[in-house]
C-alpha cells in the first residue's frame, strides 16, 4: 500500500509547491505594479501641487500679504479641487496670514519641516506625514516660498495634500 500511495503523495506535494512559487512570482509582480503606479501618482501629484504654489507666489495679493482676498482666492482653489485638505499662506515667521479652511491667526508652522525646507533652502519642499491643524485630516504637505527680487522671503504658500488620495 505504502509503494503504491507514496508516488502520488510525491506528485501532491510537487504540484502544491509548485503552485506556491508561481502565487509567490504573481504577487510579486502585482506588488510591483501597485508600487509603481503608486509612485507615478505620487510625481504627478508632486508636480501639479508645486506648479500650483509656484503659481500662487506670483500673484499679487500673495505678495502683499492680503488676508482677505487671499483667503478667498485659497478657499475657492480648495473648492475646485479634491486633492488638497487645505491650501494655505504663511509670513516668513511661519503665522498663518490666509488659509482655505478657517484658521486660528495664531497659528504658527515655523515647526513644521516643509516650511524650515523652504525657507532654508528658498526653493520647493516637501514634508513628511502630519494631521492637518486646520482640519485634523492625515496629510502629506508641500511649501513654496515667495521670493522677491533681492531674494528675500515674503511669504510660504502650503499645499497639504489628503492622504486618502494616493487610496484611490
Amino acid at each position: 500500500v505504502l509503494c503504491a500511495v507514496l508516488p502520488a503523495l510525491g506528485i501532491m506535494l510537487y504540484s502544491g509547491y509548485a503552485e506556491r512559487e508561481r502565487e509567490l512570482d504573481k504577487a510579486s509582480t502585482d506588488s510591483m505594479l501597485v508600487a509603481e503606479s503608486l509612485t507615478s501618482q505620487i510625481h504627478t501629484i508632486t508636480a501639479s501641487t508645486r506648479q500650483m504654489l509656484l503659481t500662487l507666489s506670483h500673484v499679487p495679493s500673495v505678495i502683499r500679504l492680503d488676508q482677505r482676498s487671499d483667503a478667498r482666492m485659497l478657499a475657492r482653489l480648495l473648492r475646485d479641487s479634491d486633492i488638497y485638505t487645505n491650501i494655505l499662506l504663511t509670513d516668513p515667521s511661519g503665522l498663518v496670514v490666509a488659509s482655505a479652511t478657517p484658521m486660528d491667526d495664531t497659528v504658527s508652522l515655523a515647526d513644521r519641516k516643509h516650511f524650515r525646507e523652504a525657507v532654508q533652502d528658498k526653493d520647493f519642499a516637501v514634508g513628511e506625514y502630519i494631521r492637518s491643524r486646520a482640519t485634523g485630516d492625515q496629510a502629506l504637505p508641500y511649501a513654496q516660498p515667495v521670493v522677491d527680487e533681492s531674494g528675500v522671503i515674503q511669504a510660504v504658500t502650503i499645499g497639504a495634500v489628503r492622504l486618502e488620495v494616493m487610496q484611490e
